[in-house]
């Protein structure tokens, strides 16, 4: 009984699997399809008091000297 039941589970399961890749290959061919992880996302700027305490950065030294 218990080998029936894996043989119908497995059955399953490949019969799940290639109706999800036949549905996956619909939305790759179909016209204007845009996937969810290919959108832009905007993150506003928040302001930050670490930006304020930079100051200027050091002059460019190409010699590595120490000044």
């Amino acid at each position: 009984m218990l080998i029936i039941a894996s043989l119908l589970w497995k059955k399953f399961i490949e019969m799940k699997l290639i109706e999800d890749e036949k549905e996956l290959y619909r939305q790759l061919n179909e016209d204007n399809y845009t996937p969810g992880w290919n959108k832009v996302i905007r993150i506003p700027r928040t302001e930050s008091s670490y930006d304020d305490n930079l100051g200027e950065p050091p002059p460019y030294n190409p010699y590595y000297e120490r000044s």
